[in-house]
This record gives structure tokens, sequence and C-alpha cells, in this order.
């Protein structure tokens, strides 16, 4: 039964690893993640407006969407305003590793 058990953690834990990185497969998605990192938190306006490449208020709230439901990203509502910030700092480490790879480091 353990053993079972151990199986069932791992699936859950390697669905888990692939639904984040899914969530963070994008070089938009990523950007906003660093934005995030850098402001703590800011409207969906601003983020548009920092957002080196030009992209549609819609395609942007996908993109927001996607990454909250994974916890990437967590929000908060002030009126007719939405604020994101990052749900987890680690997703700053896991960018880091993914860096510190593609450099050979």
């Amino acid at each position: 039964m353990e053993i079972i058990n151990q199986i069932q953690i791992r699936e859950e834990r390697i669905l888990h690893a692939a639904t984040l990185l899914k969530a963070l497969g994008h070089p938009t998605r990523i950007q906003i993640v660093e934005l995030l990192n850098k402001h703590k938190e800011l409207s969906v306006l601003r983020i548009k407006e920092l957002l080196q490449i030009k992209v549609e208020q819609s395609m942007l709230s996908q993109h927001l969407i996607k990454m909250k439901e994974c916890k990437i990203l967590v929000c908060r509502k002030d009126g007719m305003h939405v604020f994101y910030s990052l749900g987890n700092i680690k997703i700053i480490q896991l960018l880091d590793c993914v860096s510190n790879f593609e450099n050979g480091e």
C-alpha cells in the first residue's frame, strides 16, 4: 500500500510540475513574472504599459488568468482596478534556475 501511495504522490508532483512549467511556457508570462518581481504589485493596465512587447488586453487577461489558476500570481480588486502580485516568490528561483541552465552554469 505504501508503494502505491508513493507512486501517487510522485505522479501528482510530476503533474503539478508540468502544469506549472506549461503556465510559464510563454515569453509574455515570464516577462510578467519578472515585472511583478521588480514592482511587487501592478495593475493590469500598468503591466500592459511595462511589457516589452505589445499585447492586446484580452490576450494579457488570458495570460494573467492562466498564471493565477496555477497560483503563480494572486490578485486583488480595488474598485474597478485589478492588481496582481506573485503568489510565491519561489517562482523567481525557478526562473533563475532555468536561466542558469541556459547559460551552462
